[in-house]
Order: structure tokens, then sequence, then C-alpha cells
């Protein structure tokens, strides 16, 4: 699958000369993010480094997802999706909408990890979205992003509730960083979490100080790449692309069913 480039009527930008707002905002914008960024360490490191990454996800306003990990301390909550509830989390993460705690003031997420949970978090979303915030989708199979698209879907259909629900998706697959992650937040994605990519970028660091170094400048190298491929593409602003299948061209038959995106050459909507 491709991200279409730039057309006579929609020339390219220079990222270096004009802004290019890459940023995201979640939790109708209680949570703000630099990028549609959110980090998930392996499970190999140890507090030491969880303490940085701590560190310079704040420092670079982009999220940390600790999932079955230990947080370490209390500095630098405001950064991090959690399954335990604790004062100044920057988010929850809940596995069954029924664990929704109301009158806990912290952005709320659902994570759903099998296919068939899909059609329960629709008529979740539909019967409480003001409940929680949005959904994870941490499916490992094939195809994850075909479910990213049925949500998306199915969610714009049920009378504008995709605009108050985000969602989020994990992609442990990923090859590489800029262009993988546009493609998903037009495919639907609001942020995409990035766990294997992030342990292979960062293999071989020689001390903290070291990993500290190379983790600022990996997260500026993948905020640089994507702003450089929305400039490529003529666009101003991430937001623009969310959701927005237009922009994509597949390369087969089955991709195009699959994703709900135009094959590349076609000129007429796909939905």
């Amino acid at each position: 699958m491709r991200f279409d480039g730039a057309q006579v009527t929609k020339p390219a930008i220079d990222p270096y000369r004009e802004d290019i707002d890459v940023s995201t905002t979640l939790a109708g914008g209680k949570l703000w993010l630099s990028m549609p960024v959110i980090i998930r360490p392996p499970r190999t490191w140890d507090r030491e480094l969880i303490r940085v990454v701590k560190f310079v996800a704040r420092a670079n306003s982009v999220m940390v997802d600790l999932e079955g990990m230990d947080i370490v301390d209390n500095k630098h909550l405001m950064r991090v999706m959690w399954d335990t509830y604790i004062e100044r989390l920057g988010a929850l993460v809940i596995t069954n909408p029924q664990q929704v705690m109301p009158g806990v003031n912290v952005p709320t997420y659902v994570r759903i990890t099998e296919a068939g949970e899909v059609s329960n978090a629709v008529n979740a979303l539909v019967r409480k979205n003001n409940w929680f915030d949005g959904v994870i989708i941490d499916i490992n199979d094939d195809y994850p992003e075909a479910h990213l698209v049925r949500l998306d879907v199915e969610l714009r259909r049920r009378g504008g509730i995709r605009d108050n629900v985000d969602l989020l998706i994990h992609m442990p697959s990923i090859r590489s960083s800029g262009g993988d992650i546009i493609k998903l937040v037009a495919l639907g994605a609001d942020a995409v979490i990035i766990s294997g990519f992030v342990e292979r970028a960062l293999h071989g660091y020689e001390g903290i100080e070291d990993f500290r170094l190379r983790f600022m400048k990996f997260l500026i190298g993948v905020k640089r790449e994507i702003a450089q491929l929305l400039g490529a593409a003529g666009i101003y602003s991430l937001q623009s692309v969310v959701g927005n299948r237009e922009l994509l061209r597949a390369l087969s038959g089955r991709v195009r069913d699959m994703l709900m995106v135009k094959l590349a050459g076609e000129d007429v909507l796909y939905r």
C-alpha cells in the first residue's frame, strides 16, 4: 500500500521552510502529543531504562504504554498509560468496559486483544461513549489494521460517535517509522503504539547516557520523517489525514477490499 503524493493542485511543501503540524490530541483535548506516537518499552528493559523512557517521553510530549510493567516511580506520570489507577496518571487502560471507574477524572481506554471483541467494543462505545475515551487495538494477527478500519468505518456510521472516540493501535511489526505511522493514521488511527521497532532502533547502546541520547534522537527523527512525508504529499496538518483513506492506494485487490482503499489507478471512491 502506498501513501499518495503531491499533485498539481496540491503541491509539495518544504517542511524546513514552512511549519507542518504533526501533533495530535487525545481524550477530547486532555492529552496533547507532539506526534501520533506512543512508546511501549520491551519487557526486557530494566527499571533504570524505564525511568529514562518516561523522562524523554515527557520532554518530547509523547506517551508511554507500560502495560504489564512496573511504573518504577511516581515521576512523569502524566505521560504514562497504565492498567492500574494512581494519582496524576496520564491514562488508564482497562480490558473490559465494565471496569470503567465513574468519577475518576483520567482518560480511560479499553484494550481489545481478540478479533471477536471488536463488535463488543463498538456496542460499548455506542452505549457509553462518555464513560471512556477510546479503544486500543492490540490484536496479534496478520492484519490488525483491518480491525482498525472496521472500527473507524463503523463508528463514523453511528451518528458521529467517532468524533468523540480515540482509536489507538499497537503495531509490534512496524517496519519503518514515519511512513507506516502515517498510513495507519490514514486508515483511522489517532495514534500508533510502537514496540519492536523501538527496541531495534536502540539496540547496541552503551550505558544509560548513550541510551538517553539515542532515544531522544530516535523520537526527533520519527517526528521529522512524519513532517517530511506530509510535506511531500502537500499536507500542512496531520489532523486532515486521520481516517482519510483517499490518500492511500492499494497495489492489489485483496488489500483494497480488506482496508477499503482505492486500487492504484482508480479514480472513483471505494466506499
